[in-house]
């Protein structure tokens, strides 16, 4: 009996989350010098770095992406300016994004309450962190822009409780078995 693989990738820019691309554009498998048949978890777009796992077990996999279950990710934004006060507070209560495609199939739904931390200040952009528990299709995106933020920089920095600072950019490394059982804890107690 084979064993499920769990890998955890630091992804580039310029890269499609999918195991294929009918556009020849790459790919994160491209990035793996695996043969064994694993897919990504979750999506981050091709213009977001970050964390992605990767797994051959399909089950954890709907575990950390079934909206029931609202695992925690944590994005470092870099946007042009300062984060105002007002727009720190809509994303702790929740803010209105358009769900459907375009009128009159719309369909506005509030995100979930976001926690908030300030990295650092330079004199003409500011970096904070930003947790949502849910995944929408391009929600860090979508919610910057419904607050007017100019993005500068998006990158996922931790699922859950795993984080890997020096995993470095285009990299990748097997999950131990303590991150494993710790993601699969994640679900039953977040």
């Amino acid at each position: 009996m084979n064993e499920n693989i769990y890998l955890l990738l630091n992804k580039p820019k310029g890269f499609i989350t999918t195991t294929s691309d009918e556009h020849g554009r790459p790919t994160v498998m491209d990035l793996l010098k695996s043969e064994e048949k694993i897919f990504p978890v979750g999506r981050l777009d091709e213009n977001t770095s970050g964390l992605l796992i990767l797994t051959s077990d399909g089950e954890f996999s709907n575990f950390l992406t079934h909206p029931s279950n609202h695992i925690s990710k944590t994005y470092r934004l870099e946007i042009r300016g300062f984060l105002p006060k007002p727009v720190i507070k809509k994303f702790e209560k929740g803010l209105q994004l358009n769900d459907g495609m375009t009128p009159p199939r719309s369909r506005f739904a509030m995100t979930k309450p976001a926690i908030v931390k300030l990295i650092e200040r330079s004199w003409n952009s500011e970096i904070f962190e930003l947790t949502i528990f849910e995944g929408r299709n391009r929600q860090i995106r979508r919610m910057c822009g419904a607050v007017g933020l100019e993005l500068l920089n998006l990158e996922r920095v931790a699922i859950g409780n795993l984080r890997d600072e020096k995993l470095r950019v285009g990299k990748y490394r097997r999950l131990t078995d303590v991150e494993i059982a710790g993601l699969k804890s994640l679900v039953i107690s977040e």
